[in-house]
């Protein structure tokens, strides 16, 4: 379901003579851009405040009789509400810290040090055309990256259906409206997606890095201590065992 966020851009006219740089195939990388950096940075803002929410969470817990029958299993939803939540904030505010840092800063250098040798309008347009060149690959707006770029707008999507769960579970606790059951499938499906998800994109990511060598900086990020490779070695030798 959308909504206005999802279609929000911010566009302006521009006059003469820097329309000569800054023409309309530029104007709409800029918007690609814009567009792609603002759904990041929703995430990571929903997220923060979804943190803050569990933090509700837990002081109900606290308050909340621990003989009572139904305790132990809004805990064990609760504990799970909050590794979903911490691991989706990890991935988010890092994809967020990589398109701030290795992309769009060091780009915006590169193209600050192409300036000071431009001499003429036509090496400012060239050296622009090179930094907006350089923004679409490394943002991975770049058609070659449009496998990685759909597995991390499904895991922008999981972190809306996580904040919405957070309503749902904060709803059941203070006002026991809800089915516990439920939420906890929720949950589950969320951190099952995302994990598959994530598997998916640091195939895609491994793929890309004898071309691209920057996605070397992406993954480590995303994966600094081999967590997923291991979740997934893991995953595969329960199932033999079974």
């Amino acid at each position: 379901r959308l909504i206005g966020w999802d279609v929000f851009v911010i566009t302006m006219a521009i006059p003469p003579p820097l329309n000569n740089i800054f023409d309309a195939p530029a104007m709409r990388q800029y918007r690609q851009l814009f567009k792609l950096m603002l759904t990041v940075k929703r995430a990571e803002v929903a997220l923060n405040q979804a943190w803050r929410q569990s933090v509700i969470l837990d002081r109900i817990m606290v308050r909340m009789n621990r003989k009572a029958p139904e305790a132990m299993p809004m805990k064990e939803v609760v504990n799970d509400a909050h590794l979903v939540g911490m691991e989706l904030l990890h991935l988010v505010s890092n994809l967020w810290s990589y398109f701030v840092y290795e992309v769009s800063m060091a780009a915006w250098t590169q193209f600050q040090t192409a300036l000071s040798q431009c001499k003429s309008v036509d090496d400012i347009r060239s050296a622009h055309d090179a930094y907006l060149s350089n923004l679409k690959v490394h943002s991975l707006l770049h058609k070659d990256f449009t496998n990685t770029r759909r597995n991390i707008e499904t895991i922008l999507q999981l972190s809306r259906r996580y904040c919405t769960a957070q309503n749902d579970l904060t709803a059941l606790l203070e006002r026991r409206i809800g089915d516990i059951a439920v939420i906890k499938g929720v949950y589950q499906g969320i951190a099952d997606e995302l994990h598959r998800e994530m598997s998916l994109l640091l195939t895609t990511i491994e793929e890309k890095n004898l071309k691209y060598d920057f996605m070397n900086f992406l993954q480590l990020r995303l994966n600094f201590n081999q967590y997923y490779h291991d979740n997934s070695n893991r995953g595969a030798a329960d199932r033999k065992s079974v």
